[in-house]
This record gives structure tokens, sequence and C-alpha cells, in this order.
């Protein structure tokens, strides 16, 4: 049994500061009218702060408004205060567990979960909100269909096929399969606590067998390794005896000193050749420049300012004397360059002859050879009969038991879990043929409670559940669609699927102490509907021994409930004033 106690809020809505609470453990009848006296005729009741209870009720159980309103804008700040502290404190109980759920915004955010007074709040949000919702058993979809009816709200007809059916199947429960899959789920965790534990035993002799292999083809290679260089070794040091028995050394070591001596020469050649280049260039260049000096002077300028230079003609002789010279030189030194051009392709030449006759560029390593031939002969030797130190280390590997891989244990857990999953699919999945089965045997009471409202609110229509959950509507054996109803009739069905539900929940499952109506009677009902509906909400609260909360501003709800609570709201702030008027 679910029963709701009392709520309480400040700072949420159109409520200020002051901790308002509102009792919900009353059986009987609850009219919840409103006053805003803020309106300028003061006589309306629209923004009083009416829905604000259930607002507050949806808030503490699933962390969100009926209407979408942000969390944010949950928080009342009309006195313009960023830390102000909006909290909402629901009591309930859950047979004979006692709980008070508070959530908090504003100057601080967070949540808390009291049983039986101890504190067993969730380290999350997400958690918090999963944990009370696994604790009153009811989703915020089904809760907005059974528990807080509105009339604003979307009917169940108009919701896609899919959510109705989630909804249905919610409704029913289906309890003995919930806790057989509850049961093999933890079976199944069992199962797969094992097949981990057989896999990281095969894991582990899968890592020492690579390990194994890894060790045992390391080692091979180190053998053949170990060869192939011995024999690479020998094979060079053979080459090298034999390439060094080859050898003149005599004549290779004239060829070495010969091409020393022309390689010290063309070093020297070229010095020689970049000096002369030097003085040819000096020598060119000094004689263009009193060239053009002379050229001035013979005009009678300044060589310098272009100015008529009156003593020119007694430098003239100086100038031709001076170039005479320095054309003297710069023959010299161009006949030089052609002999020193000579003698570089002499040097040229004679390089490149005696390169060729040259066999062994490195002539200490052959010399060294040549010396040590007695002893590199020893050491082909030795090479040759030595024994690879690495045949004894993979032969112990190779005479080790060869691990193997034993998967018979977590091959049968694995066939064990996928029977497990299998069943588990058969309890859980929708279109299991054992939850058809089920949802069928609760069909027939359902569609008996929609016939009896419709009846009780004057449809004339037929309204049924099918066993795969499809919803048919008739009126005198007319297949309809809900489309097909005038706003008023669709405003009836919705009553009676919600009241139908509601007895499935209440007299199959799970009791619920309240239900709440906003606007129950809002928009496309006459008076005779009205009070047709009033009358069934009565009976049912009798019937049941409820306590319904109703929310209208229709006259005619006026007297017809056992009490009436009003919600005023003054100056920006609700307040609740309540008075018994027992009918």
């Amino acid at each position: 049994m679910l029963r709701f106690e009392e709520v309480s809020f400040r700072n949420f809505l159109s409520f200020g500061n002051k901790l308002s609470t509102f009792k919900l453990d009353s059986t009987g009848t609850t009219l919840i009218v409103g006053r805003n006296l803020d309106n300028p005729n003061n006589v309306s009741s629209n923004g009083s702060g009416k829905t604000t209870i259930l607002q507050a009720i949806s808030y503490a159980l699933y962390n969100k408004s009926l209407s979408g309103i942000s969390k944010e804008r949950l928080i009342n700040r009309t006195n313009d205060k960023r830390d102000t502290l909006m909290e909402v404190i629901l009591k309930f109980s859950v047979n004979a567990d006692e709980y008070t759920v508070r959530r908090y915004r504003g100057e601080s955010y967070g949540a808390q979960i009291i049983k039986n007074g101890e504190d067993i709040t969730p380290d999350s949000v997400s958690n918090i909100d999963a944990k009370i919702e696994e604790i009153i058993g009811i989703s915020y979809e089904l809760f907005t269909k059974i528990i807080v009816f509105t009339g604003s709200a979307t009917s169940f007809l108009e919701l896609p096929v899919a959510h109705q059916r989630n909804l249905i199947e919610e409704l029913f429960k289906i309890t003995a399969l919930t806790k057989k899959a509850t049961k093999l789920k933890e079976q199944i965790k069992d199962t797969e606590t094992e097949i981990s534990v057989a896999n990281a035993v095969i894991n582990q002799q899968r890592i020492a067998k690579n390990n194994q292999e890894r060790h045992i083809e390391q080692a091979m290679k180190r053998v053949q390794d170990w060869d192939a260089d011995t024999a690479a070794e020998i094979a060079k040091l053979q080459a090298d005896l034999e390439e060094a028995s080859k050898i003149d050394f005599e004549k290779e070591q004239r060829a070495h000193a010969r091409l020393a001596e022309l390689l010290k020469e063309q070093t020297e050649h070229a010095s020689a050749v970049r000096a002369n280049t030097r003085e040819l260039r000096a020598a060119t260049a000094e004689r263009d420049r009193l060239t053009g000096e002379l050229s001035h002077l013979v005009e009678a300028k300044c060589p310098y300012c272009l100015q008529k230079y009156a003593d020119g003609q007694s430098k003239i002789a100086d100038i031709e004397a001076s170039i005479a010279k320095l054309n003297e030189a710069i023959e010299v030194q161009t006949r030089k360059s052609a002999e020193l051009s000579t003698i570089a392709q002499r040097l040229d030449a004679d390089i490149e002859t005696v390169s060729l006759e040259i066999t062994c560029p490195d002539l200490d390593q052959m010399m060294q050879i040549h010396a040590n031939r007695t002893k590199l002969e020893a050491q082909i030797e030795s090479l040759q009969g030595a024994f690879n130190p690495h045949v004894a280390p993979l032969e112990s590997l190779l005479a080790e038991e060869t691990i193997t891989l034993d998967t018979d244990k977590v091959d049968r857990f694995n066939d064990q879990l996928v029977h497990e999953k299998f069943l588990l699919k058969l309890l859980t999945d929708k279109n299991s043929f054992i939850r058809k089965r089920i949802i069928s045997k609760t069909v027939p009471f359902l569609n008996r409670q929609i016939t009896h409202y419709l009846s009780e609110l004057d449809l004339p229509h037929t309204v049924k559940f099918m066993p795969d959950m499809s919803c048919e509507i008739s009126e005198y054996g007319r297949s309809m669609d809900h489309g097909n109803l005038s706003k008023g009739e669709q405003k009836k069905v919705n009553i009676a699927l919600s009241l139908a539900f509601r007895d499935v929940l209440f007299h199959l499952h799970s009791p619920v102490s309240v239900m709440f109506c906003d606007e129950l009677d809002s928009g496309n009902l006459d008076p005779v509907a009205v009070d047709s509906t009033i009358r069934l909400v009565k009976h049912k609260c009798r019937e049941d021994d409820l306590a319904i909360y109703v929310i209208s501003h229709r006259p005619e709800f006026e007297g017809r409930m056992d009490r009436t609570v009003t919600v005023v709201k003054e100056k920006g702030f609700s307040d609740i004033y309540e008075e018994e008027e027992f009918v």
C-alpha cells in the first residue's frame, strides 16, 4: 500500500519563503479552488497556484514538473534573492515503512531520502531518482495517467501505440515474472562471474602458453643467430686471408706512397692556382681602373669630379706607364695560369693511373691481416670447432611439458548462460508468449471496469483492449477511431480509462491512497456530464476508501465535496486556507 501523508514546500512556484504544508492522509473528497487577489477584478482563480500542490508532489517523486517547467524556474525569486532556497518535502509510506523525500535548489542543490529515520540517499541525482521510483513502484508516465489525472494532459489513446503498450505492461506489473526474472538475473550474474573466473584461468594458461612458445621461439632464434653469425665470421676471416694472399704488398705500398705524394702535390698546386688567380684578378681590376682615369684625363677632366682639370696632361704619361706595367704583369700571370692548368691535368691523370693500380684501399688493415695470418687461421679453426652455447637451453625448453588450454569448463558455463538468457527473454521480452498469457488474464478485468465507467458516464460506446494490447472502440457494433469521437466523448473515454487503470493498480497489484484530478471537467463536458463525473468520483472515494483531491473552477463542484481548500494569491505569493465542509 502506497499511502501519501503530506507535502510541504517553500519558495516553490508562487509560494513564498514560509513553509506551506498540505495534508494528504485524510480520506474523502477535497475540492481545491483558487482566488487570485492580484487580478484587477478579484474574481479570477487562474494563476492562484492551485496546481502547485501537484507540481510539488511530482517534483519530489520524479525530479520534474507536470507541465514541463524547467527546474530553475520552479524557484520563486519574487524577492529577487539569488540565494533563495527552494525545497519540497514529501512524506509517504509503503506498507510499514515510512519515507521522507526532500529536494532543494537555489542556494544549494540536492536531494535526500529518509527511510524509517535512516538516511538511505544514493550517491548521485540519477541514482536518487531511480531509488524513489523503485520504492513507489510507479513510473512518471504511469503516475500522470492514474494517480494524477489532468484534463489537459494527452489522453492515453492519443499516445503512440508502443507507448500505450509500455504503460499497460507496467500497469499489469506481471509480478510473478518480475520475481523470477530478478532471481534469474542474479543467477545470470553468478554464471557470468563463473565465466569470468574460468576465462581468467584460461587467460593465465594462454599467457603461460604464449610465454612458453615465445621462449622456445627466442631460444631457436638465438641458436640460429649464433650459427649464422659464426658462419659469417668464418667466411669473413677466410675471405680476408684469401684476399691478403693475392696482394703484392711491396707494389701496393709503392702505389699508396706514390698516391700520397701526388695528393700532396695536388693540394700544393691547388694553393698556387688560387694565388695566381687572385693576383691576375687584382692586376686586371687595377688596369681597368687606371684605364678609366686615363679616358677622363685625355678630355682634361678630373677623373673623380669630372671638372676641368688644367694639369691633366701631366698625369697621362704616369698612368700610361702604370698601365703598361700592369699589362706585362697580366700577361705573365696569364701564361702562368695556363701552365698551372697543364700541371693540374697531369696530376689528375697521374692520380687516376695510380688509383687504378691500388687493389686494397685499406692497406693498414691488410698489412695487419698479413702479419697475423697464423693467428687468424687459428681463430678460424677455433670457430669451426666451437659448440653452440644456446643449444642446451633450447633442448631444456623443448623437454618441458606443453601447456594446453582447458576450455571445457568455460564452454559449459557459456552454454548455461545462453540458456539462462533465453529464459530471461521469455520472462521479460514484450513478445514472449508467457507475458502475453498473463496479460490476457488481466485484460478482462480491465475491460469490465472500462465498460462500467463508460456506462456511469452515459457513453454508449464500447472500448476494450485486445490480447495483443491494442485498443478497439465501437458504437453499436460500428468500429471507429479515437479521432471519430467528439471532444466531450473523448473526455469521457479518457476518464473511464484512467479510473479503470487505477482499479487494475488498486485491486490487482499496489493500492495507492490518493488520486488527484486537475481540471477533470475542463472543456467539452456539459453540466450533466460534470454531474456524472462528480458522482463517479465520490463513489470511487467511498468504494476504495481514498483521498481524492479535485482542482476545479466549475460551480457544479461547489458544496459537492467533503471539504474545500482555497489557494489564495496576494501580492505575488500564494497561501493555502482549509475549511471542513461535510455534505
